[in-house]
């Protein structure tokens, strides 16, 4: 669902995300936006036989980043001598959401992820869980990922999330990676929330198949 009209919401790793209208969402990584520009726009659509429809559209441009981390020493991940090309990323997400119980809700979501590169490269795969798959298509032109989510009311100011996706990229060697996570949220005031969860990962990489464990957790605030 969106954020209603008026609501800013932010966290230490969330977006900050604003409440354009009671159906448009606007939201973008303020810190991050420095060196990865990225602006994000959700829209809630007309429901349809019980099911809340949205749609969600993200352009991102993370050369500006990679150009940062080419470098030896503190903060070097990709090696120095790295020709980095403009990258843009159009990410495109339908999700279909319903109420399976009083105070829980279903959401179904399927993505498509898609680069345009400039310029010549030798950018090499960042072979890290969660990033990955997510920057597969700087190198493949497009990946995709679907998804189902879980979230609702536990007891008292207490809220759970959780979520399971499969990605799925083109090269036949890392063809696909699976995440699973679960977050319990506690919020005891409307502006401000804490989350701590974990995140599985599986999946194939350019050196084989491997699996991590990591944690979550965040301060999230709102402004109404």
């Amino acid at each position: 669902h969106t954020t209603p009209k008026g609501r800013w919401e932010f966290g230490i790793f969330q977006p900050l995300t604003v409440g354009v209208t009671d159906r448009i969402t606007f939201s973008t990584h303020p810190v991050v936006d420095i060196l990865m520009p990225n602006l994000t726009l959700k829209v809630a659509w007309e429901s349809i036989c019980g099911w809340d429809f949205a749609t969600e559209h993200t352009l991102t441009s993370p050369t500006p980043l990679l150009m940062v981390i080419s470098r030896e020493g503190t903060g070097g991940i990709l090696p120095n001598d790295t020709v980095v090309p403009w990258i843009v990323t159009l990410s495109n997400t339908v999700y279909a959401t319903r109420q399976y119980a009083k105070g829980h809700l279903f959401t179904a979501k399927i993505a498509s992820h898609i680069a345009a590169r400039f310029g010549p490269s030798t950018l090499p795969t960042i072979d890290l869980p969660v990033v990955f798959p997510r920057t597969s298509a700087w190198h493949d032109v497009a990946a995709f990922n679907f998804g189902v989510d879980l979230a609702g009311k536990l007891a008292g100011d207490f809220r759970y999330e959780v979520d399971v996706d499969l990605w799925l990229m083109p090269r036949a060697e890392t063809f696909y990676a699976f995440e699973h996570s679960a977050v319990i949220a506690y919020r005891p005031l409307s502006w401000f929330g804490v989350e701590i969860g974990y995140k599985i990962i599986l999946g194939q990489y350019p050196y084989g198949f491997d699996w991590h464990i990591l944690p979550l957790i965040d301060l999230q605030f709102a402004v109404d």
